[in-house]
């Protein structure tokens, strides 16, 4: 199975995820019922999904089905590949320009990071607890206002010096995140945010996407609770985010993850801890989701300007000529249209073959589907009226 990536198979996969991922957010944004455990394993399976497919902007060549569209779309790429700098297509300086932000944006956040990682671990050291087969370090430091796990090869639990909740409880939910690998999923979408920086949507994606692990370690962390400890929970959760107020650009910087939420996460938090529905609410939503994105794997979206007036067609890779001595044969996705007695400038390259070799016709497309791509900002096309012998 072979795959490529060019301007038109990313063009397609920021459209095929732009619908569905916008969606999904205004879903979640006018949403009012609460989150079982159920639909929170759903929705982070989706957004995932979402995720890989924007990171895996490829086109597979042996089941890619390609959708030609004309109007603005056709103009749109026509302009991606007009030369700005020299011979260097707006296409490729753009893509040059994202790559050099994601850069300097990695750049900048792995600095914050470590020089805020290096004030933390210079804390106090109060002990260890024990999470997947690892004692966990816990340390108190006061240049962070909310508990929050950091560190992905050396992780530890930071406490600010003054804590407002239950100390058990919030060592618990932050070991809970350990045990269930959620640092490294929220740095899969940190990464995301990264490179496409600027993409608004991936932003909120990524945004909600934390709140779905937090929705989901909170259920593991209250699982098997009383009803008493489950509200002891909910007033550390309401203790913990009443002081955050003004700190969240300082939060920020730890690149970890911990307790902080906005009012309204805070709100579904408490209520589906202690009124989690049992139904499944969003599996239709996020089925719709995950089913177009693994659809959007075999489209790709090709820009085609039909010329004035006539018949055309659209020339792919499986298209080619047929040399039988005294004319072309031209074969389009493996049908027949018509013989050419020369081959015109706009079909110089396709391949020809001799007719005694066109023993199996099977045989040659694969040949072409395997090593042949004729990609261009308007499609090739034949006009009958003007191309015909």
């Amino acid at each position: 199975m072979e795959a490529e990536v060019s301007y038109t198979s990313i063009l397609t996969a920021l459209m095929l995820t732009s619908v569905p991922g916008s969606a999904m957010i205004l879903y979640l944004r006018f949403r009012k019922a609460h989150f079982s455990k159920w639909d929170v394993t759903l929705l982070l399976a989706a957004f995932g999904m979402l995720a890989a497919r924007l990171f895996l902007p490829v086109e597979i060549l042996t089941v890619t089905h390609s959708v030609y569209v004309t109007a603005f779309y056709a103009d749109f790429c026509g302009l991606l590949n007009r030369p700005l700098i020299g011979e260097l297509p707006l296409a490729a300086c753009l893509i040059i320009l994202s790559l050099a932000g994601t850069v300097i944006l990695g750049a900048c956040r792995i600095c914050r990071y470590q020089n805020t990682s290096r004030l933390i671990r210079r804390g106090k050291l109060t002990g260890y607890h024990p999470a997947a087969g690892k004692n966990l370090p816990v340390i108190e430091s006061q240049f962070v206002t909310q508990a929050c796990l950091i560190g992905l090869l050396h992780p530890a639990i930071i406490l600010p010096s003054e804590l407002h909740g239950n100390r058990d409880d919030i060592i618990l939910h932050e070991a809970n995140h350990y045990i269930h690998h959620d640092l490294p999923v929220k740095y899969v979408f940190e990464l995301l945010c990264m490179v496409f920086w600027w993409n608004p949507l991936v932003w909120l994606i990524s945004r909600q996407a934390g709140n779905m692990l937090e929705l989901r370690n909170d259920f593991h962390t209250t699982a098997g609770f009383s009803m008493e400890r489950k509200l002891r929970y909910a007033e550390t959760l309401l203790a913990e985010a009443r002081k955050q107020t003004g700190h969240r650009e300082r939060n920020q910087a730890l690149a970890g993850i911990g307790l902080d939420a906005s009012e309204s996460l805070l709100r579904t938090r408490i209520h589906s801890i202690l009124n989690a529905p049992p139904g499944r609410q969003t599996l239709l939503p996020a089925l719709i989701l995950m089913g177009t994105l693994l659809l959007s794997f075999g489209v790709i979206i090709e820009p085609s300007s039909p010329p004035d007036g006539g018949e055309y067609y659209h020339v792919t890779r499986d298209s080619f000529f047929i040399d039988n001595g005294e004319t072309y044969e031209l074969y389009l996705d493996g049908d027949y249209v018509l013989d050419y007695t020369r081959i015109l400038p706009d079909f110089s390259e396709l391949p020809i073959y001799k007719k005694g070799d066109y023993h199996d016709k099977k045989i040659i497309f694969n040949l072409i589907r395997r090593y042949h791509r004729y990609p261009g900002p308007s499609g090739f096309y034949i006009s009958s009226p003007l191309c015909q012998p």
